[in-house]
């Protein structure tokens, strides 16, 4: 494993923290994380869902484009939706996308 940069995105309104893990070997960084992933050696990402700590992991491959980074957003939103028994209000789907994609995206820039 060349590459792994971890930072931790963290919402104290929910109580939910976005683990992105930025690298170029999803089982290394799994072992590492302590997380259990059934990876695809052509994947470009992959997000892990923590019920019992109310932490979404998502790995990304240093070059993901923006398409694979909201793609995996979406996941850890939706499970952080189901985590705080909240329903797919538009706005709320809307603004946290928005929100943890700029926060991914800094991050796979090397910006945090």
């Amino acid at each position: 494993m060349k590459i792994f940069r971890k930072c931790v995105i963290v919402n104290p309104i929910f109580y939910y923290d976005m683990v992105i893990v930025v690298t170029d070997d999803f089982e290394a960084a799994a072992k590492k994380l302590k997380i259990s992933v059934d990876t695809d050696s052509q994947a470009e990402a992959l997000h892990v869902f923590a019920h019992c700590e109310g932490t979404s992991f998502i790995l990304l491959h240093p070059k993901a484009d923006i398409g694979v980074v909201v793609h995996e957003v979406w996941h850890a939103v939706r499970r952080l939706l189901e985590y705080i028994n909240a329903g797919l209000d538009n706005e709320i789907v809307a603004y946290l996308l928005g929100y943890y994609t700029r926060h991914v995206v800094d991050i796979l820039k090397g910006k945090k």
